[in-house]
């Protein structure tokens, strides 16, 4: 199992062979939710209480238009909580969010396959999901170089993501997560498409069109909403 690690980035092709003989899910998932975890931890440890707070009412505030009592109340509410209550806040999040996510897009690539009479279990595809997104460990390396290289203790949310595509063509938008979204993830889809493609026996373009199809959505909502 630990062969897969090198395979998913050097040998892709060979692993997602291997998940469909045997899927596994526990190993990535668990190293997936430990990887973002080590970087809301290293944000909290790194970042002064005020710099933190201040970056947790603009991220309220950037994407709404809201009056300045509103804008008070948002402000004083989270000036009351503790950086522990904070950063607890953020891991807790991580940890009902990312497997949500994960099930709810292992659902709909269950569902999809039997429109190509693919038989595969909903492990089958948490499985593949969870191994597509190892390549977030580049994304996750180069959030800790970014901590680890500042000593000013205020490294804001958007720093924290060099390999994000918004940041690399120098923009910045409203939405963090529009903003957030990074090469990594991109990789991530990528692996997906042609795992969906070789798994279903479906042509890549087809297969990069449903595989992407949930993110187009959620992601051209946020862009519709926020930009």
């Amino acid at each position: 199992m630990l062969q897969n690690f090198i395979d998913i980035i050097a040998a892709p092709v060979a692993v997602i062979a291997r998940l469909r003989a045997k899927p596994s899910v526990w190993l990535p998932f668990v190293l997936m939710i430990a990887l973002q975890m080590s970087i809301t931890l290293g944000y909290f440890a790194h970042n002064d209480i005020g710099f933190i707070r201040d970056q947790a009412i603009a991220q309220q505030v950037q994407s709404r238009e809201m009056t300045r009592e509103q804008r008070q109340q948002i402000e004083q509410a989270i000036g009351k909580l503790a950086l522990g209550a904070l950063s607890g806040i953020s891991l807790a999040a991580l940890v009902i969010i990312i497997p949500v996510v994960l099930c709810l897009n292992a659902w709909y690539l269950s569902f999809m396959g039997k429109f190509s009479f693919t038989e595969l279990s909903f492990k089958h595809w948490l499985s593949l999901l969870c191994w597509t997104s190892i390549p977030a460990l580049f994304a996750v390396l180069a959030a800790w170089l970014v901590l680890l290289t500042n000593d000013n203790g205020q490294v804001s949310q958007l720093e924290l993501q060099p390999l994000s595509i918004a940041s690399l063509l120098g923009y910045s938008l409203k939405s963090q997560t529009l903003q957030s979204f990074n090469l990594a993830q991109l990789w991530s889809l990528g692996l997906l498409a042609l795992a969906y493609s070789k798994w279903t026996k479906t042509g890549l373009f087809k297969s990069i069109l449903i595989t992407t199809a949930p993110y187009i959505v959620i992601y051209g909502a946020i862009a519709y909403f926020t930009l």
